[in-house]
């Protein structure tokens, strides 16, 4: 068994490339942060917060009020008779229908999805 050392210039060559920074980028190539600050100055700024929310994982408040609960309640449970393929859901309402429709249960997909019935149902299933 034989191993092939290069010489040491050879690796000195080989680290000046690593360690030059390559600062300079093709003039045809747009600067990463011009696109991002112009994509950001053509958002309104709802947009705008909603984008940095979402990025730096802060989640979104949404203030319940009880109507906001009983209509969520009710949309969601419109949404889920409407989902046809429901195996796993099916049968948790057949062991124990109280548990699947107790609103509570419901509330926690609710708030999961900052009350968005349609995905709280899809994330139900």
């Amino acid at each position: 068994m034989f191993s092939i050392r290069p010489s040491s210039s050879t690796m000195a060559a080989d680290l000046h490339v690593f360690a030059t920074p390559h600062s300079e980028a093709p003039e045809n190539v747009p600067d990463a942060t011009a696109l991002l600050s112009q994509a950001l100055e053509g958002l309104s700024v709802d947009e705008r917060e909603h984008a940095y929310e979402d990025v730096n994982g802060v989640p979104r408040v949404v203030s319940e009020t009880h109507a906001l609960i009983q209509n969520s309640i009710t949309n969601l449970q419109s949404n889920l008779m409407a989902i046809t393929q429901k195996p796993a859901f099916n049968q948790a309402c057949q062991q124990d229908a109280a548990f699947c429709c107790n609103p509570a249960f419901c509330l926690m997909f609710l708030r999961s999805e900052s009350f968005d019935c349609k995905r709280a149902a899809e994330r139900m299933v």
